[in-house]
């Protein structure tokens, strides 16, 4: 299939289930609205199942393209910076995917997640937590147990993007949030310095 096409069928089964729920999630709607035949796509796609698997595997291969990115700072400080900028941007623009990736396994109709995208979920989060251990080791945030330091980070990341895209903070403004976000990232930050 090329990749294209496959983008489509992914993001037409995204929306379709992030619109209508796990129930209006079928092969042969997604077929009928990227113009295919539901042969087609088991072709490419065992089940309903599969497909949601690979949604999940795209969300997190995106939202990982998104943290590489802080890579190219040329200090820890500046790395740690750019992942939380990444983090901000990655649910901004991916805000479906966003919202894919953090489902519980009963919300995408199973029982738990393959242990291949498991992998690629906790890939995400050890990027966040050697960015903290490197602030760490290079004096910027104070020395403690990086994993706690990073879920506190996360915590307060997740849960403004989480109310955000709800719509708890009234109309979607995207430029009013991103000052929210940076704002209460940074006030935390202050506690954690050195």
């Amino acid at each position: 299939m090329n990749s294209r096409r496959r983008q489509r069928i992914l993001e037409c089964a995204r929306d379709i289930y992030l619109e209508q729920g796990l129930k209006a999630l079928s092969m042969r709607k997604i077929a009928a609205q990227v113009g295919l035949s539901p042969m087609a796509l088991y072709r490419h796609f065992k089940d309903r199942k599969d497909l949601v698997f690979q949604l999940v595997e795209e969300g997190f291969r995106i939202f990982g393209s998104y943290l590489h990115q802080a890579l190219e700072g040329r200090t820890p400080q500046v790395r740690l910076h750019r992942t939380g900028e990444a983090y901000l941007r990655f649910a901004l623009e991916q805000s479906r995917y966003y919202q894919m990736i953090f489902m519980s396994p009963e919300q995408l109709g199973c029982e738990s997640i393959p242990l291949e995208i498991q992998n690629k979920a906790y890939a995400t989060f050890q990027f966040l937590v050697d960015r903290v251990q490197e602030s760490m080791r290079a004096g910027i945030l104070k020395m403690g147990e990086p994993m706690e330091v990073t879920l506190v980070l996360w915590a307060q990341s997740h849960g403004l993007v989480s109310l955000f895209l709800l719509g708890h903070f009234g109309e979607r403004n995207d430029k009013n949030f991103q000052k929210i976000y940076r704002t209460s990232i940074q006030r935390i930050l202050d506690g954690l310095e050195r």
